[in-house]
């Protein structure tokens, strides 16, 4: 891999991270902006039962519910930032691909809503393994999504696929809307192309104005494995 490679991977990887914290912090945001307004609505209660109206005991415990209820949200976003954050770890992890789709599914929900998509996952029983960074795994799928969202339209769906494929494995992204505009999914899927080899994968991919996305990554079991480049 030359510097130029090397140096768009790093740069393209922090754009990642911080993509992903910044979604998750945002979520994290509209717990506490939830929370507080409850927690604003039980002093409501208070100061009506201080001036000498009933208290209102079912109100209340709905209302603490509520609060419960965004507390256990609250934990399922930090759970999910702190999986995220330990995928730079170990870079000869054994990933189990179907577990790594589900997770990146769900830390992309919210951009997929924001453009009122819907994610699908096609998963085998017997779920394919390769052993690699997690991170550099989940920023493929990622940038996989991210292609196929900029193609979609509001109420498009986008299905991830996972087959197996030798030893290793194919991940197969797509939606249903027609491509417009060629040239900055282009750009993006250039990104792609070199993310995937980086781990010695290769990218077919059907970028044509007219056409829905389809993005085919091959991955080998291993860093090891060789494989070649090609559109």
């Amino acid at each position: 891999m030359n510097d130029a490679t090397e140096e768009l991977l790093r740069e393209k990887g922090f754009g990642f991270f911080g993509a992903i914290t910044a979604s998750l912090s945002h979520e994290l945001n509209n717990v506490f902006a939830i929370i507080n307004e409850l927690s604003g609505l039980l002093d409501d209660f208070l100061v009506a039962a201080e001036q000498g109206a009933p208290p209102n005991v079912e109100r209340m415990r709905q209302t603490t519910q509520r609060i419960a209820k965004q507390v256990d949200r609250g934990h399922g976003h930090i759970n999910r930032l702190n999986t995220f954050a330990h995928t730079v770890d170990d870079s000869g992890a054994t990933i189990v691909l179907n577990e790594a789709v589900e997770t990146l599914t769900r830390l992309c929900r919210r951009f997929a809503t924001l453009r009122q998509v819907e994610i699908e996952t096609h998963l085998p029983e017997e779920s394919p393994k390769i052993t690699g960074s997690p991170f550099d795994l989940q920023h493929i799928l990622f940038r996989c999504v991210d292609i196929a969202l900029n193609a979609c339209k509001q109420g498009d769906v986008i299905t991830i696929d996972i087959e197996p494929d030798g030893d290793g494995a194919r991940v197969i992204c797509a939606n249903r809307s027609a491509v417009e505009s060629v040239a900055e999914l282009g750009a993006k899927r250039d990104v792609l192309i070199a993310l995937a080899a980086d781990m010695n994968g290769v990218v077919e991919s059907m970028i044509q104005a007219g056409q829905p996305v389809r993005l085919t990554v091959s991955l080998p079991h291993s860093r090891s494995s060789r494989g070649e480049d090609h559109e």
